[in-house]
This record gives structure tokens, sequence and C-alpha cells, in this order.
């Protein structure tokens, strides 16, 4: 039993335990995960040197990201007890070319790691349900679970994550209503939820959280009428509700984002008005979605996320992490999707071939003139620069401030023409003139 305890427990239960000893269960406990075991890295005897392992100036643990390393097993692996100064994981995207090779289920003891700002688990093959004790994880500022199989419901104590900011949870098998204590997340700014089983009606509270900007909650179950909520950027298609479409949204007359809504009524494009019968709302063949998994002209698919994030919500860098979001949410505004593919594309020698004019959402109005088609590659570039895999290489959010409000320099040649490889090189070029 006492051996059980020292391999599987990290809690130092004698009080003259040295710093020394918790640090190096630290690096056992990495070396059980079996995670480093084709690394080079590992020969070094200092684990903080190993490949996505970062450190505090006392040599404690305080970030692992091994994002798309192809690790396999199951989360249960990892010992989070052993790790009391965590504040960044990222294992996203490691279910390589459906091999699920990284699966399982999150394990309640997750919620032993009360420090934890940022947690990507996305694009893996994670299941079972969340546990109640992810809300236990109160500094939480990221968490992303998406482009997973977990079922079940939301913890109804979400809300006592008052400092989120980003959750995505999309393309999962969740289901039931969404719990009304979401409302009291009072810090969320983006809130994905689409390609779930969601029933039940969308919570009042959310029209009440005011730092929203950005609402998917497309291809789900959710029934009942549309609480008025000011937020710039949503997706409501595909669902069952019903009811008068609220003001604010038909005076910006936006039936793209709520097409696939049968029982919707209003003066909206495609929609009956409210003192007559509800008409279908158009379909996918005569308009454009704004779905992630709409039919797109680019050869970039925007449907899922499993985009090389970086400790974006942690104190592990520099106040440049705070850009990350930015840059995110900036650039699916654009592209009309996530920019995680975009994001890998750009390391590839296939980005030559796919022009930076067919990544464009196709329902905005194409860059024409030479002030425009310089203001488009402008928004692409510096955004680009702000998702820089190393924080440390991002740009200031003032630098960034500076550049958009700056002058912007024509293109060396027509838009049209321009492929995505040429964002890698970070440079502007300067003609008289550029064609649409």
């Amino acid at each position: 039993m006492v051996i059980w305890v020292t391999l599987f427990i990290c809690h130092v239960t004698t009080v003259a335990a040295s710093e020394k000893s918790s640090i190096q269960l630290e690096k056992e406990a990495l070396l059980n995960t079996s995670w480093w075991q084709n690394s080079e890295a590992i020969n070094s005897s200092d684990h903080c040197t190993w490949y996505g392992v970062s450190c505090n100036i006392a040599g404690s643990v305080n970030g692992v990201s091994l994002i798309n390393t192809n690790i396999t097993g199951k989360l249960a692996r990892f010992n989070f007890s052993c790790f009391p100064n965590l504040i960044s994981l990222d294992l996203s995207n490691n279910n390589i070319k459906g091999h699920n090779q990284f699966n399982g289920s999150i394990p309640p003891e997750i919620g032993s790691i009360n420090g934890l700002t940022y947690l990507d688990l996305s694009n893996n093959d994670m299941h079972g349900v969340t546990p109640q004790e992810l809300t236990q994880l109160t500094k939480l500022r990221y968490l992303d679970l998406s482009s997973n199989l977990i079922s079940g419901q939301i913890p109804s104590t979400i809300g006592v994550l008052y400092n989120l900011e980003y959750l995505d949870l999309s393309y999962n098998k969740l289901n039931c209503p969404i719990p009304a204590s979401i409302g009291y997340c009072s810090e969320l700014q983006v809130l994905k939820l689409s390609h779930n089983r969601f029933n039940g009606s969308i919570p009042l509270k959310i029209g009440s959280l005011q730092f929203l900007g950005y609402l998917d909650l497309s291809y789900n179950n959710f029934s009942g009428i549309i609480p008025e909520f000011m937020i710039t950027i949503f997706n409501l298609s595909y669902n069952n509700l019903e009811g008068e479409i609220p003001v604010s949204l038909q005076q910006i007359n936006a039936w793209q984002q709520l097409i696939g809504n049968r029982g919707l009524c209003g003066q909206v494009t495609g929609f009956s008005p409210c003192d007559g019968p509800p008409a279908s709302s158009p379909s996918p063949s005569s308009s454009i979605s704004t779905s992630p998994s709409a039919s797109h002209s680019s050869s970039i698919s925007t449907s899922t996320s499993p985009s090389t994030r970086k400790l974006a919500y942690t104190m592990v860098v520099t106040e440049k992490c705070d850009v990350y979001s930015f840059g995110v949410v900036a650039l699916e505004t654009l592209m009309g999707g996530h920019p995680g593919e975009l994001l890998s594309l750009l390391s590839s020698s296939s980005s030559q071939n796919i022009m930076l004019i067919d990544v464009l959402d196709p329902r905005l109005p194409p860059p024409v003139g030479r002030n425009s088609c310089a203001g488009y590659w402008s928004y692409f570039k510096n955004n680009i620069c702000l998702l820089m895999f190393e924080p440390k290489s991002r740009p200031s959010m003032h630098m960034v401030s500076r550049e958009f409000l700056g002058p912007k320099t024509a293109l060396a040649k027509p838009f049209h023409e321009i492929s995505i490889s040429e964002l890698r090189n970070q440079e502007m070029y300067a003609i008289e003139e550029c064609d649409g």
C-alpha cells in the first residue's frame, strides 16, 4: 500500500520534504506517461528542456504543450496531482488521420490542478462525459474540448468558471439543455457549441453576457424563441427555433445565421412575416450558410478547429499572449470559419497552390481597387502574426493597433495572384495600383 501511494500520489506528506523531491516526482510523472519515450530530449536530465515542457524559475513544470505530436494512450496516464504549478495543458490534435491514438475519458482528477488557466484537448478521441470536477478549475480562461466524442451534458456548475473567456465544445455528442448557470461566466467572449445534440431553449442569460462577441449554436436541437442579444458574430442555423425573430436581428437581415429554423418569422429575407404562416427557411442549395460545414469555394476546410494554439491564455509567456484570441476571431470573421487548417498549410509546400482570395468568406465583397486590396492583405498579414506558434514572437496589442490604424502600402501584384504561402514572408509590397 505504501509503494502504491508513492507511485501514484504526488502530495508530499512529510513536512521536511525538499523542493527537489517534488520536482523529481514531476519528472517521474512525465516519464510514466510514455509521451516522451521517442524524443531525443529525454536524454537530458533536466525535464524542463524536454520538448513541449516549460517550467517556472524554481524548476517546477508550469506548461505542457504536445500539439500534433502523435502521442498515444489515455489522458489518465497524466498524473495531475503531481503538477501543482501547472498553468497550461495543450494536448490538441493528436487524433492523426483518424487513427484514434489518443483517447479515453477525461479523468476527474483533472480538477486537482487548481491553477490551470489554459486547457486544450481538442481534435482527439476523448469520450464519456465531462466530469463535474472540471468546474473546480476556477482560474480557467481557455477551454477547448471540441472535435471529440464527449457525451452527456455540460456540468450544471459551469457558472463557477467566472474567469472563462473562451469555451469550445463543438463537434461532440453533448445533449440536454445548456445550464442556465452559464450566464454567470461573466468574462465569456467566445462560445462555440455547434454540431452537438443540445435541446431546450437558449438560456436568456446568454444575452446578458456583456463581453460575448462570438456565439455559435448551429446544428443542434434548440427550440423556443430567440432571446434578445447584442452579439456581433453569431450562428443559430439549423435548430428548431420558432416565433418572431428579434428586432435587432431583423434590422441586420441576419438570414444566413438563422436558416434551417422553420418556425421563425419576421422581416428577414427568406422568412414569412409574423402575420402569416411561417415559411420554410432558405435551403443550403439556395444560399450560403455561415455554418462551419457549409460549402466553400476555398480548398481550405474551416469545419474543424485543430489549430496550433500555443499558451494563449497562460501566464507562462509575456503579455503578447493576449493577442492570440483576437487573431483567431478576426480571421474567423474574414474566412467564415476557424483558421486552423490555414495555419497548418502555411508550413507546407501545398500553400503555393492556394490563392489568398480563395480563403475569403464568399459572402464578403471581393477586394477591388488599390486601397481595398491593400486593406485585405494587411488584415490577413497582421492577424497571422498574432497566431505565431511561439507566443514571444507575436506582436504586442499596441503594435497591432498601430499597424491597423496606419497607412496601407499597395500590393506588388494583383490580389487574386497572391498565394497564401506569401503570408509566411510577412512582407508588404508596393506598386501604384491593384486589380480586383
